[in-house]
């Protein structure tokens, strides 16, 4: 009486072959190679006949965002010799973009890392400029000058936080008597181009939510205005 049974271990928990082991009475051994890998995916790859009697090969991937792609490449087979030849294929196209992707990432962070706020201000200007009246644009450049004046060319963005902007606003206003109103002036001056480094992805947050300059009773009434810049 022949005995057939099939013992099929699984190795989808670490690199390598995913193996049939087939034993009968006659003490035949076969050995089928199914699949090979560097690495098996929760999501297998799957096949695709196409009209022109080639097969399409595909498998899903995360992404560095989060979000899940695909990737593909057509043989003229579709064998086991094929399916290993795809999986190998497949594997090196999402390793490729998943390095591409990284690279990217690191170049960016690389340029937000060493931006200067000049640099980030005269992006925001140049567009600004465009949108509003001449005097207005002539106003809001007074303001610029006089942050230039306080904050130096080599300032990094990432250094202008709020104790940063709190210290500069505070001696104009406590120690030097500019009056509330200019205050208030250079604040939303700071505000726009922070909140246009957030728009373009050069910060998180706009540290000026946490800078709060309190109205002095005693420079209330003999404040005085310095608007111009010398």
């Amino acid at each position: 009486m022949k005995y057939n049974k099939k013992i099929r271990p699984s190795l989808a928990t670490g690199d390598g072959l995913n193996i049939r082991y087939s034993i009968n009475t006659s003490k035949r051994r076969s050995f089928t190679v199914l699949n090979f890998s560097k690495k098996v995916s929760k999501k297998q790859m799957w096949v695709e006949d196409l009209a022109n009697g080639k097969y399409k090969y595909c498998e899903r991937y995360t992404d560095t965002k989060g979000k899940i792609r695909k990737v593909s490449v057509t043989l003229d087979k579709n064998s086991s010799r094929a399916r290993n030849e795809a999986s190998r294929l497949l594997y090196n196209k999402i390793d490729a973009k998943l390095e591409k992707e990284k690279q990217k990432i690191e170049d960016e962070q690389n340029k937000i890392a060493s931006i200067t706020f000049w640099e980030v201000q005269d992006e925001y200007f140049s567009i600004y400029e465009e949108t509003v009246k001449a005097k207005t644009a002539s106003l809001r450049d007074t303001a610029k000058k006089k942050i230039r004046s306080l904050v130096s060319e080599e300032t990094f963005l990432s250094d202008v936080d709020s104790v940063f902007i709190l210290e500069i606003l505070e001696k104009l206003y406590y120690k030097e008597n500019y009056s509330y109103s200019y205050i208030k002036t250079l604040k939303a001056s700071f505000n726009m181009v922070l909140d246009y480094a957030i728009s373009k992805e050069y910060l998180s947050v706009n540290p000026i939510s946490n800078v709060k300059i309190k109205e002095s009773l005693n420079l209330r009434t003999k404040g005085k205005e310095k608007r111009k810049v010398s």
